[in-house]
């Protein structure tokens, strides 16, 4: 979808994912997609939709929908209880009963400058700490805790790169039987490497208020953790390194890290909710690119690792987390668990979990 096109149809599409989550920002997606259809501000709301994005394409559905809310919400968080929408997707709590038709088309004005080159310049770049359970429990798997089995760390998408160390983080998670997870914990990592096309400095105060844009109103547990995660970042060793570079660029630079790293360590490289942000073709291109990187390493030395959308009619849990390893001149794929787009629960596949230790030979390192 390029610029506009299909604008109302895609926010009309995301109330409904939605489901009882945010209600704030379902009462906002509704309200503006009711403006669009207004015969009188409809014309004009849409040629200022199509002009902030006349350069850009999206390849998901709720690519827009997530930036315009984002978007607001950073507006709000910049103009404090100024904003007309404050109360509702600004305040530590939210009020959905403040997302009035007028509040709405106050915060959408044309003279609303701030919000308008936003919505042009920045992109969805949710640094969800929660989604780190992609790596951290294949890790353990692998004999990774306790630094007893050395990694070399590799974030595609990586946003801020908080996700690099998660292992530093309060984080748990429960398999569907209410049981604690097994993850990694003091990771020897050789390497923290995060790479996206446009990386965030958690040190630069735009960059980190884009980030907590980013986390819903209203949920304050995500919001402390990204705090604890932005306070840990510097503190990891080695200290995690950000890099400009497209995905389909990345496998080059894992063959250089699989090539130096020690004869006992796994080179992990993980995404999370990446795919629906790729062009078609840049998706194409890294899938082959990172499946020859794996079937070119050492069976047991290379793990790829996926987070991303499964069934979206599950409401508990739309996701999956999908494991490609190195295995005999190929790539063996694994589907591990489901999970939700901010994990807290994972029902794993104990039969997909089993083989995963066993290729990656977790088991001589006394791993979970």
């Amino acid at each position: 979808m390029a610029g506009a096109e299909d604008l109302i149809s895609d926010f009309r599409r995301h109330v409904e994912v939605l489901g009882e989550r945010a209600p704030a920002y379902q009462s906002v997606l509704a309200r503006v997609a009711d403006l669009l259809c207004d015969p009188r501000a409809g014309p004009l709301l849409t040629a200022a939709f199509a002009r902030s994005w006349s350069r850009r394409s999206f390849s998901s559905y709720y690519e827009r929908p997530l930036l315009l809310l984002a978007s607001l919400r950073h507006d709000a968080l910049l103009d404090g209880p100024a904003h007309p929408l404050w109360r509702a997707i600004g305040d530590v709590e939210s009020d959905e009963s403040a997302v009035t038709h007028e509040a709405v088309a106050q915060s959408l004005a044309p003279n609303r400058l701030g919000f308008w080159i936003t919505l042009r310049t920045r992109r969805v770049q949710t640094n969800e700490v929660s989604r780190a359970v992609t790596w951290l429990w294949p890790a353990a798997l692998a004999g990774a805790a306790d630094g007893r089995r050395p990694v070399s760390l590799v974030d595609v998408g990586a946003s801020a790169g908080l996700n690099l160390v998660a292992d530093r983080l309060p984080l748990h998670w429960s398999n569907q039987y209410g049981e604690k997870l097994a993850t990694a914990r003091g990771v020897r990592a050789t390497a923290r490497m995060g790479f996206d096309l446009r990386p965030l400095d958690v040190t630069d105060h735009d960059d980190l208020r884009w980030l907590r844009a980013c986390i819903w109103p209203g949920e304050r547990d995500r919001l402390e953790l990204l705090d604890t995660a932005v306070a840990e970042f510097g503190n990891a060793s080695p200290r995690a390194e950000l890099e400009i570079l497209t995905a389909s660029a990345v496998p080059a630079r894992l063959e250089l890290l699989s090539r130096d790293a020690p004869p006992d360590g796994l080179v992990i490289a993980y995404q999370t909710l990446l795919d629906g942000y790729l062009r078609a073709s840049e998706r194409e291109a890294y899938d082959l690119l990172m499946r020859e990187w794996l079937a070119r390493a050492p069976a047991g030395a290379a793990l790829w690792l996926k987070l991303e959308m499964g069934d979206e009619t599950e409401p508990i849990a739309p996701a999956r987390i999908h494991a490609l390893l190195a295995s005999g001149g190929r790539a063996e794929p694994l589907t591990l668990g489901q999970t939700g787009y901010h994990p807290r629960e994972v029902i794993v596949d104990p039969n997909a979990a089993r083989e995963l230790k066993r290729l990656l030979g977790g088991g001589a390192w006394g791993s979970a």
